[in-house]
C-alpha cells in the first residue's frame, strides 16, 4: 500500500512542477524550442532518441532482460579473437543500475551534444539525426571497447565522450548539467524503488569503485575533448580554456576519473590521493590544450609547428596514445586451458569451481614474451576458449552469503540457465565442508568437494568428522580402524548405537549416556531428505 502511495505522491508532484515551470515562465521553454529548432530537427534530438533506445532495446532482449534474468557474459569485449564481445559491448550492460546511470547521463548530456553538431545546414538532416549521428556515436562506443584495457561493457565510455564533447563548448553549462543528471537519478531511483528496505547482515560485495573502468572512461572523455577541439577552431569558436579546466577538474573528481585502483592479490587497493593529482594535473593540461588549439590556425609546415602547440597536442594526444596502446596489448589476450577441475560444459563455456586459482588469461604477442600479471582467486567460474572468457561468476565469499545463485551464459540467439549451489557442514569450532554443484540443461553434477571437517567430538569412542561428497552431507565415523559413514537427512539414523538426528538444522549425535552437537547444516538445500 505504501509503494502505491509513493507513486502517486511522485506523479501528482511531477505534475505540479510541470505546470509552475510552463505558466511561471512559458518564455523560457518557447526560446528554447525556437533554438532548437535552429540546428535540430523539428527541435528534436532524435539522435539522442535513437541511441538511448538502441541500448533500452539491447538490454530487454538480446541481454533477455524480459525475463527476469540477464545475460551479460558474452557481450564483454573478451579479446581480439571474439569479435562479437567488442561490437556488443558498447550496447550492453552488467544490471538494471548500470544501464540506468549511464543512459539517465546520456539523456542530459547527448541533447547538449547533438545541438552542437547539429542537424543543420546539412542536406538530408533527417538521415544525419536517425542515422549519420547515432552511427558515429556507436562507433566511438567500439573504439573505445577495442581498445580500453581488459573485458568491459556498457555505454559509460560514450557518456564521458559526451561530458569531454560539452565541456569545452559549454564547461558552466556541463557543471550545471552534472546537478541535473545528480537530480534526475535521485528521481529515476524513487520510482523504480519507492520503498527501499535493508536487513543488516554479513556481506560480501566488490567496492564500487572496482567495478569501474576508469580507462575507458579516461579514453572516452579524453576523445570528446580532442574532437570538440577541432570542431571549435575549424568553426572559429573561442574556448576558454579557464572556464574547461575548471570545469573538467570538477568533472573529473564528481565522475569518478580519480578513481586509480588495482588489485594485490584477493585485495581491491584504491589510490584516491593520486587519483585526485592525476584529475588536477589532466585540467590543467586540457585547459592549455583547449585554449592554445581552439585558437591555431591549421598548421601545413612542420616549422610552423610552435613549441606551445607541440605541448598542446601532446598534452591531448599522449595520454590517448598511451592508453590505446596498453588496450591494444591486454586485448590480446587469450584464456589458457584449466585441466585439474571438475567442469560442466554448457554450450562452448565451461562452467567450474576452484579455490587459489591463478587467473588464465594471459597475452600473446607474435615474436614478445610477455609475462602475465596473474592473481589468484577462489569461486563459481566461467570460461570459453572460443571467446576468451574468464568470469568469475560468484566469489567464495559471496558463496557462502548466498549459497544459491544462478546466472545465464549463451549468445545472440541462444541462452541456458546456469544454478551453482554450495551444500555444506559447519563443525561447532566453525570449521567446514562442502561440496559445490552446478545444474544445467537438467542435470546436476558437483564439481568441487571440499576436504572433511573435523568434528572435535567422540560420542561412544568414535571419533566424529563431517564430510560433503557430490551434494551428500554425512558423518565419518571412525574406532580403532573402523569406519562407518551416515548420511544426514531428515529422518533419525542409527549405526553403531550411535543415534544421528537434525534438531533444527543442528546434526546431534546421542547414546543412551551421551549427547552432543556435532555440526550444523549450511549452504543450499537445508531441507533435503536422503
Amino acid at each position: 500500500m505504501i509503494e502505491i502511495a509513493s507513486y502517486v505522491a511522485l506523479a501528482v508532484s511531477f505534475v505540479f512542477l510541470a505546470l509552475v515551470a510552463y505558466y511561471a515562465r512559458p518564455s523560457v521553454l518557447h526560446e528554447a524550442h525556437r533554438l532548437a529548432r535552429r540546428r535540430l530537427v523539428a527541435g528534436l534530438p532524435l539522435s539522442t532518441c535513437v541511441i538511448v533506445g538502441v541500448n533500452l532495446v539491447f538490454f530487454t532482449f538480446a541481454q533477455r532482460a524480459y525475463t527476469g534474468d540477464l545475460l551479460t557474459i558474452p557481450y564483454f569485449s573478451w579479446s581480439y579473437g571474439y569479435p562479437t564481445g567488442y561490437l556488443t559491448a558498447p550496447i550492453g550492460h552488467g544490471n538494471v543500475s548500470h544501464i540506468t546511470g549511464n543512459l539517465v547521463a546520456a539523456v542530459v548530456f547527448a541533447p547538449v551534444a547533438e545541438y552542437i553538431i547539429g542537424h543543420k545546414p546539412s542536406r538530408r538532416p533527417l538521415v544525419r539525426a536517425l542515422v549519420g549521428i547515432p552511427v558515429a556515436w556507436y562507433g566511438i562506443g567500439v573504439f573505445i571497447s577495442v581498445l580500453s584495457w581488459g573485458p568491459s561493457i556498457g555505454f559509460s565510455g560514450v557518456v564521458f565522450f559526451f561530458f569531454g564533447f560539452v565541456v569545452v563548448f559549454y564547461p558552466v553549462v556541463s557543471v550545471g548539467l552534472l546537478v541535473v543528471t545528480s537530480a534526475l537519478r535521485t528521481v529515476v531511483s524513487a520510482i523504480r524503488d519507492p520503498v527501499t528496505r535493508r536487513t543488516a547482515g554479513e556481506t560480501f560485495t566488490t567496492p564500487g569503485w572496482a567495478n569501474v573502468a576508469v580507462d575507458a572512461h579516461a579514453l572516452g572523455f579524453l576523445l570528446g575533448i580532442a574532437l570538440a577541439v577541432l570542431l571549435a577552431r575549424r568553426r572559429r569558436f573561442v574556448v576558454d580554456g579557464y572556464r574547461v579546466g575548471a570545469a573538467v577538474l570538477i568533472l573529473g573528481l564528481a565522475q569518478g576519473l580519480s578513481s586509480v585502483w588495482t588489485m594485490d592479490g584477493s585485495v581491491y587497493v584504491l589510490f584516491r590521493a593520486a587519483g585526485v593529482a592525476l584529475v588536477a594535473a589532466l585540467a590543467v593540461l586540457v585547459g592549455y590544450a583547449v585554449y592554445v588549439e581552439s585558437n591555431a590556425e591549421p598548421f601545413v609546415r612542420i616549422e610552423e609547428f610552435a613549441p606551445q602547440r607541440v605541448v598542446s597536442v601532446s598534452a591531448l594526444a599522449v595520454p590517448v596514445a598511451v592508453i590505446c596502446v596498453i588496450g591494444l596489448v591486454t586485448g590480446l589476450g587469450g584464456v589458457s586451458t584449466v585441466d585439474d577441475v571438475q567442469k560442466v560444459e554448457v554450450g562452448d563455456y565451461s562452467v567450474w569451481y576452484g579455490e587459489n586459482v591463478e587467473n588464465e588469461r594471459v597475452v600473446s604477442i607474435p615474436l614478445i614474451d610477455v609475462a602475465p600479471v596473474n592473481f589468484t582467486a577462489s569461486g563459481a567460474f566461467v570460461t570459453s576458449e572460443d571467446r576468451g572468457v574468464w568470469h568469475r561468476a560468484a566469489s567464495q565469499q559471496e558463496l557462502r552469503s548466498d549459497p544459491s545463485r544462478s546466472f545465464l551464459v549463451g549468445g545472440l540467439t541462444w541462452d541456458e540457465t546456469v544454478e551453482v549451489e554450495r551444500v555444506g557442514l559447519t563443525t561447532a569450532s566453525g570449521d567446514r565442508s562442502y561440496s559445490v554443484l552446478v545444474t544445467a540443461e537438467n542435470e546436476t553434477r558437483s564439481v568441487y568437494d571440499s576436504p572433511p571437517a573435523s568434528a572435535g567430538t567422540t560420542v561412544d569412542g568414535w571419533n566424529l568428522n563431517l564430510s560433503v561428497t557430490d551434494g551428500d552431507r554425512a558423518v565419518t565415523m571412525r574406532r580403532d580402524g573402523e569406519e562407518r559413514r551416515v548420511y544426514i537427512g531428515n529422518r533419525m539414523t542409527t549405526v553403531e548405537n550411535v543415534t544421528f538426528e537434525l534438531e533444527d538444522r543442528e546434526v546431534v549425535a546421542s547414546t543412551d549416556r551421551t549427547r552432543a552437537v556435532v555440526g550444523r547444516l549450511d549452504g543450499a538445500r537445508q531441507n533435503s531428505i536422503r
